[in-house]
C-alpha cells in the first residue's frame, strides 16, 4: 500500500460523511478551479457525460461565478417520442 492509499484509507475511517464531502469539494475545486466541465465529470453529474450541458452552463453563468445562488433546473423528462 503506497502513502496515498494509506492516507485515503485513514481519512475514510476517521471523517464523517459531511466532512468527506467538504474535503472532496475543496480538493476537486482546487484541482479543476474554473473548469465546470471537469468538475461535472469529477462529481459524477449527467451534465457533462450524458447531456453536455456543463459547457453551456459555464458560458452562460460565467458572470455569476462568484455569487452564491440557488438554481432550480426543470427538465421536460423522458426521451420517448409522444
Amino acid at each position: 500500500m503506497n502513502i496515498q492509499e494509506l492516507v485515503r484509507a485513514q481519512l475514510r475511517k476517521r471523517l464523517s460523511h459531511s466532512l468527506k464531502r467538504t474535503v472532496k469539494h475543496c480538493v476537486l475545486s482546487g484541482l479543476y478551479g474554473k473548469d465546470l466541465r471537469k468538475l461535472a465529470v469529477a462529481f459524477g453529474t449527467d451534465k457533462e457525460g450524458g447531456h453536455h450541458y456543463a459547457k453551456h452552463y459555464q458560458n452562460h453563468f460565467a458572470a455569476l461565478r462568484n455569487k452564491r445562488l440557488n438554481i432550480l433546473e426543470i427538465g421536460v423528462g423522458g426521451y420517448e417520442p409522444v
